[in-house]
């Protein structure tokens, strides 16, 4: 603010605006951030799960967009049949894991709202985990002859005898889908910030979204450690 008023003098009052204005400033900085988030943990306002619903719909946009593109994609990069449908295979087993959760989610979300107006307070008692291992998986357990745990002793725990000598080259098809799940990626990536600039879904989803296709485009390309 100006001290002076031109052709009237020194502005009357400045000192008490300027003061009040700091005040306010300090107040804001120093008293309202930090008690802010102690007010929001006590209202325990619920989630309304908004985020949720906001990130499990892009994965489900950008996962079922990358499988409509598989095919043009992989005649782009040439990429063979097989690893192709390999990776639709893999594709379609997600989407169904990602749609299960998001009605599983639904499911629990609708559940809660029954209980609160019910007011029905349900406590079962816990069930047992039962053993660690999941219904219906077997468990290979080598054991050595005669009782013996020799560290040194390798065991083969799985062997083919009908290895086609004629097919592509594992490393070949290695190199294939790499290629090809690194070009989904990206077409992930444009639908996925498609929905950003329509509004269909917010920064922090996008962001969290574009992280997990980070990682999984870091663990395709690895780590380029210099000679």
């Amino acid at each position: 603010m100006p001290a002076t008023v031109g052709g009237a003098g020194d502005l009357s009052g400045r000192d008490a605006v300027v003061f009040v204005t700091a005040g306010v400033i300090l107040l804001s900085l120093l008293v309202q951030g930090p008690l802010l988030p102690a007010v929001v943990r006590w209202a325990r306002l619920r989630d309304d799960g908004v985020e949720e619903d906001e990130y499990e719909l892009a994965q489900r946009t950008i996962s079922g967009a990358a499988l409509a593109a598989i095919d043009d994609l992989a005649a782009e990069h040439g990429i063979s049949d097989g690893v192709r449908d390999r990776a639709r295979h893999e594709g379609y087993e997600l989407l169904e894991l990602s749609n299960a959760r998001a009605y599983a989610r639904q499911t629990a979300n609708d559940n809660d709202r029954i209980a609160e107006l019910e007011d029905v307070l349900d406590d079962p008692a816990a069930p047992d985990t039962g053993p660690l291992t999941a219904p219906g998986t077997i468990r290979h357990v080598v054991t050595p002859p005669d009782g013996e745990t020799s560290a040194s002793t390798l065991h083969m725990l799985a062997t083919s005898s009908g290895i086609d000598l004629t097919q592509r080259s594992p490393i070949t098809r290695f190199e294939e889908a790499s290629r090809l799940k690194l070009a989904l990626l990206q077409r992930k990536r444009d639908v996925l910030l498609r929905m950003r600039r329509d509004g269909t879904i917010d920064d922090l989803v996008e962001r969290r979204v574009e992280t997990h296709l980070d990682f999984e485009e870091l663990r395709l390309r690895g780590i380029e450690h210099p000679d």
